[in-house]
Formats: C-alpha cells, sequence, structure tokens
C-alpha cells in the first residue's frame, strides 16, 4: 500500500510538470504571435528635413559611424553625425549617387549624368573629378582596401575599377552583357547584380573569374548586403522578393508578403533583413518567416579585363555648409502581417529607397517627402506571463 501510494504522488507530480511545460509553451507561442505584430501600438520615429528641392537617393554609414546621404536632385552630399546631430552639406555639383567616405578623409561617389566619378577631400574641401570614357550613368560604388574605387555603369556593362594615384582604370565587362545598378565590395571579390540578364553576379579579383547564378526572368537585384555567414542578400523591386542566396550551397530563399510590393534597398542587423518600399518599410525575421528555397546552378567564366589612363582629374574646391537637425515626431501605422514580418505604413507622398542600419537605429530616405527617418530597431513588444505551479 504504501509503494501505491508513492508511486501514485509520483505520477501526480509528473502530471503537474507536464501541465506547466504546456502551459509556458502556450506563454511562449502567445508572445511570438502578439511580437509578430501589435496594430494599435505602431512604430514611434524621428523626422528631419533634407533639401526641400532635391530628391535624395542612398545613406551610407562609414566606418566612424558618419551617415552621408546622396542627394541626386539637389547636386550634394550631406554628412550627419548620429551622435550629435551636427550635420554639413558638400555642394559637389551633377548628379551624385552612392557617396561613400573612407573614414579617413576622402568621400567618394559617381556622377550619373555625366560620365565622371568624384573624390573630397573632407579636411580641405578640395575635389578631384576623373572623367570616365566610354561609360554612360554611373550608379553604384564600393571602396577597395587601398584608398581605390568600385563603380558600376547602370545602363552598359561595365565594371570599373580607379586607382586614384595613377588614375589607372580597369573596365570588366559582365557575362552576358549585363549591367548592375549597385555593387558589393567583400574582400576579394565583388558581387553585382544584374538586372539585364536576370542573375546574380560575383567577380574573383584575383582569380579572374566571374560565377553568375541565374534567376528567374524579370529579375532585378538592386540594394545587397552579405550577412554573418557570408550569404548574399538582396531586394527585388521587379518581383517583390526579398532573396538570401548561400554561395556555398548555391540555395535560394525568397520572401515575399502581399503588402511588400517593390522593395528597393535593405539593410541587416542582428539577422533581421529591414527593406525599403516606396509606401511602406519594414523588417524581415528569416528565423520565423516562411521562405520558397530553390537550388541553382551557378556557372563560370573568365573575366574580360582591359586597362587604360584616365586623363588627369581636374580639380576645385568647394564651400560647406554647417547646420543641427531638427527631428520632429512620428508615427507609422502597423500593417497586419503574419508570422516573420512586421510592416509599417508610411505617410502621404512617401517614396523611399535608402536604408542603413548605424548605431542603435535605421536610417531611411523618403525622397518624396524629403526627409530622413530615423527608427527605433527594437519593434517586438515582448509579454512575459507568469507560470506558478502549486
Amino acid at each position: 500500500m504504501v509503494r501505491m501510494r508513492l508511486v501514485l504522488s509520483i505520477v501526480i507530480v509528473l502530471i503537474g510538470l507536464v501541465a506547466g511545460l504546456g502551459l509556458a509553451a502556450s506563454a511562449q507561442s502567445s508572445f511570438s504571435a502578439q511580437s509578430s505584430f501589435s496594430a494599435q501600438a505602431g512604430l514611434s520615429a524621428q523626422e528631419m528635413p533634407l533639401n526641400p528641392d532635391g530628391e535624395a537617393y542612398e545613406v551610407n554609414p562609414d566606418p566612424q559611424g558618419i551617415l552621408w546621404i546622396s542627394d541626386y536632385g539637389a547636386g550634394e552630399v550631406r554628412r550627419l553625425d548620429p551622435q550629435d546631430g551636427s550635420y554639413t552639406v558638400y555642394p559637389v555639383g551633377g548628379r551624385p549617387s552612392d557617396a561613400r567616405s573612407d573614414g579617413a578623409g576622402s568621400l567618394w561617389w559617381a556622377d550619373f549624368a555625366s560620365k565622371q566619378v568624384g573624390r573630397l577631400s573632407i579636411a580641405d574641401g578640395s575635389t578631384s573629378i576623373w572623367e570616365v570614357p566610354g561609360s554612360s550613368n554611373l550608379l553604384g560604388t564600393g571602396l577597395g582596401t587601398n584608398g581605390d574605387i568600385w563603380f558600376t555603369d547602370a545602363k552598359s556593362p561595365y565594371l570599373y575599377h580607379l586607382s586614384p594615384a595613377s588614375s589607372e582604370v580597369c573596365t570588366y565587362t559582365l557575362p552576358l552583357d549585363g549591367s548592375s545598378d549597385y555593387l558589393l565590395v567583400d574582400g576579394v571579390h565583388i558581387w553585382l547584380g544584374d538586372s539585364h540578364s536576370s542573375q546574380v553576379d560575383r567577380l574573383d579579383v584575383a582569380g579572374g573569374t566571374f560565377t553568375r547564378w541565374g534567376l528567374p526572368a524579370g529579375s532585378r537585384p538592386t540594394g545587397m548586403a552579405l550577412d554573418g555567414s557570408g550569404n548574399l542578400w538582396w531586394a527585388d523591386p521587379i518581383l517583390g522578393t526579398l532573396a538570401r542566396l548561400a554561395p556555398g550551397s548555391n540555395q535560394v530563399i525568397t520572401y515575399t508578403h502581399p503588402v511588400v510590393q517593390k522593395p528597393q534597398m535593405l539593410a541587416l542587423d542582428e539577422g533581421k533583413v529591414w527593406y525599403s518600399d516606396p509606401t511602406n518599410v519594414g523588417v524581415l525575421n528569416p528565423a520565423r518567416a516562411v521562405g520558397n528555397a530553390s537550388t541553382l546552378t551557378p556557372q563560370s567564366a573568365a573575366a574580360s579585363k582591359t586597362c587604360s589612363t584616365l586623363a588627369a582629374p581636374i580639380t576645385t574646391k568647394i564651400t560647406p555648409t554647417t547646420g543641427q537637425a531638427s527631428w520632429s515626431e512620428v508615427t507609422y501605422s502597423q500593417v497586419s502581417s503574419p508570422s516573420g514580418w512586421q510592416i509599417y505604413q508610411l505617410p502621404q507622398r512617401a517614396t523611399t529607397w535608402g536604408i542603413a542600419a548605424q548605431g542603435d537605429h535605421i536610417w531611411l530616405v523618403d525622397q518624396g517627402r524629403r526627409v530622413l527617418a530615423k527608427l527605433p530597431k527594437q519593434t517586438e513588444s515582448r509579454v512575459y506571463l507568469p507560470l506558478v505551479i502549486k
């Protein structure tokens, strides 16, 4: 009888533990559902005005954490210090695109309208402008490791590499006469999103070879980023997808949502993918979202490369202006979404493009409303349910 009572007591305790674990799992499930979307809360953000007569596109942080905003319409590049809110405007002229600072005193940009690439000495305001014969619409930029610069031609099948000390430019012809808006420098590899041939290209600079992964017809890989595992992410405004390529396995995973129709650029932060869409901004959590996986078969080819020396750059001096950012509070309403997505509707007249993760915030360029938005990174509201087992 004593042994039977002991066994019965043990069974009762085990049942209680199982029930407790079930409640804990239910609480965790409840947390996941509430953290996916909390429509009534929205996203509290801050906005600062940009040039009202301009049309800003990219925002790129430098190694020092300073933000650089390319204003194509106003012919200027804006420097913003996120720490103290001070800004400096450099009137470089032309149609500056994808401006980047090396964090050591030089600012580079491509001029979309004049077949030129420029460099600014931030210390004294002097600029050096190189004419690139044979180019048409220079757009994307990427900094090398020795003060050199890579840049793309959005309308021609060319990738350029300029060594400023010698003015030597080497021109690579993309496979299948493709073209790429932007590029991404990853050590000895240069990544390109080929919208003309619907593929992703990777140039091995040392080996002199291109590797290309064919994508569905009509693909337009634009903003690109690499995660900590070496996977390439991009946004596709034509197919309306966010995509990830694992080069080691050749697997591609695409993520879609009905509200996200034309994602332009993206930024990675702590395993999450922030994106800009003309009328909304949001974040994808790949660990919780459902994607569509497929395996690609890469193709390789020798890279066609020619080098020449450009004419000496034209040098001038510009006079920057300074100011202090003025921020206004705004709330973006949240769109209900399935697990793994958080999507926020932007105000009327919004047209977003550049996006970057820097410091404690996500930075978003709204060219339609002529503002730079500062968004908090942590948007999920955590709900913990106490569990008491008696």
